[in-house]
């Protein structure tokens, strides 16, 4: 099964958190101009060919099988390849399940706002169809559950999706100068049946900064133009 929820605990309202929506939503008017042009970036998060993300970021793996009609004893895989540099799904035939990448362990949290996030970017290879993506970003509150959360729902038809900053819906306290958790959910309304695919490359899409600014968030050994 999918790990627990956890259970989530009141806090107060951040009276600056309708003005950081505000900051995303400013950032969001930029990204069709942006990825349209050079003039963005990525940092990458991951290229899965070591055992954590590229921001040293912890990276867990999570599946569930939704139906197995044939009783395979292994219906469904999900790992990760290090020496190839991806994740890999694989279904076996009539098989239909969901796959999770999560994220944690960002220090004191991914700020997304200091960064100039407009969207993510994740690259595949050799996907036989298309299927469901869902990305989530979740803020703790202080006892480690999950106050608020950023979803966004996408389709995989193509080698490289770009999913924009506008695209996610918020709830709860989410906070995006402290983005704690990541997860990327591929096929979770299990749609797709007998799925397999590649994930080669999962990166923030951000313009392209000054040098300087990237050399102060330690992340210009990450950052590339994007093709």
């Amino acid at each position: 099964r999918l790990a627990a929820s956890q259970e989530k605990k009141k806090k107060p309202e951040d009276p600056m958190r309708f003005q950081k929506s505000l900051v995303l939503a400013g950032a969001a008017a930029a990204f069709a101009a942006c990825v349209a042009t050079t003039h963005a970036d990525v940092i990458v998060l991951d290229t899965f060919d070591g055992p954590q993300g590229a921001l040293g970021q912890n990276r867990t793996l999570v599946q569930d099988v939704f139906s197995n009609p044939y009783g395979w004893d292994e219906p469904l895989v999900t790992t990760v390849n290090e020496g190839a540099g991806a994740y890999l799904f694989a279904a076996k035939t009539g098989v239909a399940g969901t796959g999770w990448v999560v994220y944690d362990g960002f220090g004191d949290g991914l700020d997304a706002v200091a960064l100039g996030v407009i969207g993510f970017q994740l690259d595949f290879a050799d996907a036989d169809q298309d299927f469901q993506l869902v990305i989530e970003l979740d803020t703790y509150d202080d006892g480690g559950g999950i106050a608020g959360t950023a979803t966004a729902t996408a389709t995989v038809n193509a080698a490289m999706v770009d999913v924009a900053i506008e695209d996610f819906s918020f709830a709860g306290a989410f906070d995006p100068t402290n983005i704690n958790q990541v997860s990327l959910k591929f096929n979770l309304d299990g749609a797709a049946v007998a799925l397999d695919f590649a994930l080669t490359e999962f990166s923030a899409i951000i313009p392209a900064p000054p040098a300087f600014a990237l050399l102060a968030f330690g992340l210009a050994g990450t950052r590339r133009r994007r093709a």
